[in-house]
This record gives C-alpha cells, sequence and structure tokens, in this order.
C-alpha cells in the first residue's frame, strides 16, 4: 500500500482532478487513495504512457509538499488500458429502460462514442442530451427492431456517419403478452416478430460493417436459464408466468454462442449477460421472497451491470466468447 508523505493538516480537500473541488473534505488517506484513482484513470486513458512525475505535479500535490510517487506498475497500467473504450463506437439497442440506461453510461463512461435506438425516440434524445451535458458523447437515433426496414436504415445511417460499430449491445425487448399464459396468441407470435427474428435481424445488419475483433453483448435473463417461481408473486398484482419471454430469453444464450462461432473467425465475440431481476418498485412481499432466493439479499441497482458491460466490450475480454453469465446476486446459483 502506498502511503503518504506527512503533512501538517490531517485533512486534505479531495483532488481536484476528480473534476469537484466542492466536494466535502475527505480523511488524507482517503484523498490520497482518490488521487491515485485518478492517476491510475490518467494512465489509462492516455495515449501513451506520460512522464510519471511530470504527471504527477500537474495531476494534483498535497498542501506543504512536493510528493514523489513510487515507480508505476507498468503492467498495472497495460491492464487498465485493456479496460478503455477511447476510439469506439458502441451500438444499443433500447436504452431508455431499467437496464438500457445503465448500459449506455458504462459505455460513455469508459469512452466510447454511442449511438443508442429505440421507437422511445423522444426519451433517447433527453437521454443522450443528459450525457452530452456531461461530455460524454451520445446519439439517439430511431429503431423499430420489428421492421427489417427499420434495421436496414439504421445500419446504413451509422456507416453514413462513419460509425461503424465495434460494440453492438442486444438490450432492446418488447413485452406483449400483456395477459400472460393466457394471452391471444398472435401477442405470441408478435413477440417472436420483435424478439427473436428483430434480434437476429440486428446483428446480422450491424456485424455486416462492425470492423474485424468487435464485441456482441446481449442481454438475457435468469428467466432464461431457470423456470419462473410462481410463489414469489403471491399476495401480489404481479404476474411472472409470461411464456414468450422465457422462450425467447432462453434462445438467446444458445444464439449467443451460435454467433460466436460464427463471427469467430473475425475475432467477433458473443456474449450473453443474464441478469437478475431490477429494484423497481415491486410490492414489499415479492422483494423480501425474491431478496431471500439471492446470496447477496438484493435486487440489482443502477450500477450492478456497468462493470460487466465494459469488460465484456473492452479488450480485456478479448479471449472470452461464446459465455453465457449469471449477473443476479447468486439468484440462479443458490
Amino acid at each position: 500500500m502506498v502511503v503518504p508523505p506527512s503533512v501538517t493538516n490531517d485533512v486534505a480537500p479531495r483532488c481536484s482532478g476528480l473534476g469537484d473541488s466542492s466536494l466535502a473534505p475527505l480523511p488524507l488517506n482517503d484523498r490520497w487513495r482518490d488521487c491515485w484513482q485518478c492517476l491510475l484513470h490518467h494512465f489509462s486513458s492516455a495515449a501513451g504512457l506520460l512522464s510519471l512525475n511530470d504527471s504527477w505535479r500537474g495531476h494534483c500535490s498535497l498542501p506543504g509538499s512536493n510528493p514523489q510517487p513510487p515507480t508505476p506498475n507498468l503492467q498495472l497500467m497495460h491492464v487498465l488500458q485493456s479496460f478503455s473504450l477511447k476510439g469506439k463506437t458502441a451500438l444499443i439497442t433500447g436504452g431508455a429502460g431499467l437496464y438500457g440506461r445503465q448500459i449506455v453510461a458504462a459505455l460513455a463512461e469508459a469512452g466510447a462514442r454511442v449511438f443508442v435506438a429505440s421507437r422511445s425516440i423522444e426519451a433517447l434524445e433527453v437521454l443522450a442530451a443528459d450525457h452530452r451535458s456531461d461530455g460524454l458523447d451520445v446519439t439517439a437515433l430511431s429503431l423499430d427492431q420489428g421492421e427489417e426496414s427499420s434495421v436496414l436504415a439504421l445500419r446504413d445511417e451509422l456507416k453514413a456517419r462513419d460509425a461503424a460499430p465495434h460494440i453492438l449491445v442486444n438490450n432492446a425487448v418488447a413485452r406483449t403478452m400483456k395477459d400472460g399464459f393466457n394471452s391471444d396468441a398472435a401477442t405470441f407470435a408478435e413477440s417472436m416478430r420483435i424478439n427473436a427474428t428483430g434480434l437476429f435481424l440486428v446483428t446480422r445488419a450491424i456485424c455486416e460493417i462492425m470492423p474485424d475483433g468487435g464485441s456482441i453483448i446481449n442481454i438475457g435473463s435468469i428467466q432464461g436459464i431457470v423456470g419462473p417461481d410462481a410463489t414469489l408473486y403471491e399476495g401480489t398484482t404481479m404476474d411472472g408466468m409470461v411464456p414468450d419471454y422465457f422462450f425467447h430469453k432462453g434462445g438467446i444464450n444458445n444464439f449467443s454462442r451460435f454467433c460466436g462461432s460464427y463471427y469467430g473467425s473475425r475475432g467477433i465475440r458473443c456474449n450473453c449477460i443474464n441478469a437478475g431481476g431490477f429494484l423497481s418498485g415491486q410490492p414489499e412481499p415479492f422483494l423480501s421472497r425474491y431478496n431471500a432466493r439471492t446470496f447477496l439479499g438484493r435486487m440489482a441497482g443502477d450500477e450492478d451491470l456497468k462493470g460487466l458491460i465494459v469488460y465484456l466490450a473492452s479488450d480485456a475480454s478479448l479471449y472470452m466468447t461464446g459465455a453465457c453469465i449469471p449477473l443476479d446476486g447468486g439468484y440462479t446459483a443458490k
């Protein structure tokens, strides 16, 4: 552990390199750690390593001192660089929903130029504007995943913008069976047209322009790898017995393996994240039962997908493909 040099004051302001000098002071040790996090981020995002001492002096200095940090671990710096998405373009479908918002944020915060596409263009425009106000590169585009002409128009729009995606996140989903198992058969067919056929069409069209070495990330669900537990919903108005969702979320796992095989010769990877339930105002009876089914005792929150998304999108996962990864707090392992 790095120990900072002693200084006369035991509390120092948060490092200005974090971009907000108005934050409350932190204990010196915490402040030092944050400073090093900034320094490592600086090195991981730079095109090439700068002189450590020059970078350090320009980054921050402790009050009344001239710290000289130890020689950096260049292997560590290289690993951090492999997670950077700078210079890469990402497309995410359906980015205005519960998981979509944090996926967009993760890709943009890691440095990618991000395009987010769905039928909810107004909501996406607001989302993209919010990110741009924070200095991130996010653009909203229109997509009706159930219409091949719309899929091809999106592909052509990206190509015209010189924005062939290195990263595709298939996140969009349509929930068409409003009455669960007793819904009209046409609603099941509609679900397959969008959630199965549409996902295939998006993947095929975008991979036509995706550079070799890219990454496809499919957003699946725990409901694609285990059966429904009807007891979770007892005493609530919730209905989790929706057959189309289990059907296409089960299929997306093996489709991910297929794409890993099909595109492997181009160095394009394809993996699937089987996400657990997202905390969004569920009634207490459901919540207490669901939480008890997990190792961590909770549902997913606003940050829980971000790390895995960046890993699978980045060069840190160059040797991972065809993997179907539960991200569920231990729900499916229990």
